[in-house]
């Protein structure tokens, strides 16, 4: 009998999720991308006009410390910046180029976990569904965005 470990990791050794990080965006989930030590934000909503960081585009950033330098490694920006929970999207297959597709799973992920796009963050009471710190959120259907159930289904066909 085989037994295989469950990874995270891509081919290329990518691990992929979208987090909700008040801190830096309390009005929608962001992309994050670690291989390795080294990890990259993105936003594809729009949602952080007038901050430093970059908004929209789905253009890679790094999260800023107190003093306001990028923190560069992912071990640094995990003891730093507090994330609520994460979405795996290993397996969505969407390509980082595609910001009209991450645009909309974003969207439909923010409107289904009640984050309201353009809160502050003294606004920002996170996802009302899953507000414990660390916690995953359920799998979602890459289609419909609905709940999957036990037997991975969710009724879209």
């Amino acid at each position: 009998m085989t037994i295989t470990a469950h990874t995270t990791l891509d081919r290329a050794g990518h691990d992929k999720w979208l987090i909700y990080c008040p801190d830096i965006a309390p009005g929608t989930l962001l992309h994050l991308n670690i291989q390795g030590t080294s990890y990259a934000l993105r936003d594809f909503t729009g949602a952080l006009p007038g901050t430093p960081y970059n908004s929209g585009d789905g253009q890679p950033f790094k999260a800023l410390d107190e003093h306001g330098a990028p923190i560069t490694l992912t071990a640094e920006f995990r003891r730093a910046i507090s994330f609520e929970w994460r979405i795996d999207v290993l397996d969505l297959g969407v390509t980082l180029a595609n910001t009209r597709r991450w645009r909309e799973i974003i969207t439909r992920q923010n409107d289904r976990l009640g984050i309201v796009q353009g809160a502050t963050a003294s606004e920002a009471t996170g996802p009302a569904q899953h507000l414990a710190a660390g916690r995953y959120a359920p799998k979602s259907c890459p289609t419909c965005f609905l709940e999957l159930a036990g037997d991975g289904s969710c009724g879209c066909s």
